[in-house]
């Protein structure tokens, strides 16, 4: 179920969504810059509880790509909590 957002700063892209009966929320936020951005997440009407997750998808550059036999060019790690700070 999708989720309105509001007052996301530019040039982030930012996307949430409720599923398994609104027991789990995935927010999604691309930052299309070289530079880090911050911003405060405040989630209204829900109460957050147990772990979150936050997987980080990075590569040098914008053209970054895998490529077969080759050392990944984007890489995923999984971090547990909510970082306060870009890694």
């Amino acid at each position: 179920m999708p989720v309105e957002i509001g007052g996301a700063p530019a040039p982030l892209d930012v996307a949430a969504a409720w599923k398994d009966g609104r027991k789990v929320l995935t927010v999604a936020v691309v930052n299309p810059t070289k530079s880090a951005v911050t911003f405060p997440l405040a989630i209204k009407a829900a109460n957050p509880a147990g772990r979150a997750k936050l997987y980080l998808i990075t590569g040098k550059d914008e053209m970054a790509c895998n490529v077969p036999g080759k050392e990944p060019g984007v890489t995923l790690v999984e971090k547990a909590g909510v970082p306060s700070a870009a890694p």
